[in-house]
C-alpha cells in the first residue's frame, strides 16, 4: 500500500508538534537536509570505505 505524501505529512504532524523543525527533513517540512543528501552522503562514505568493506566479507 502506498502512502500519499499528504497523508505521510498528516502523519509527521504530531511529530513536528513535539519535536522541533532543526530535526525534521526538509522532505517532511523541516528544516534538516534531505534524503537525497543523505543518500549522496552515505554513498560517499561507503564508496570512501569500499576496501574495508571489501575485506570484511571475504
Amino acid at each position: 500500500m502506498f502512502l500519499l505524501k499528504q497523508q505521510v505529512q498528516q502523519l509527521y504532524w504530531p511529530l513536528s508538534q513535539n519535536v522541533p523543525l532543526k530535526y525534521l527533513l526538509k522532505d517532511d517540512g523541516g528544516e534538516n537536509g534531505n534524503i537525497a543528501e543523505i543518500i549522496a552522503e552515505w554513498d560517499g562514505n561507503l564508496d570512501k570505505h569500499r576496501d574495508y568493506f571489501s575485506k570484511s566479507t571475504q
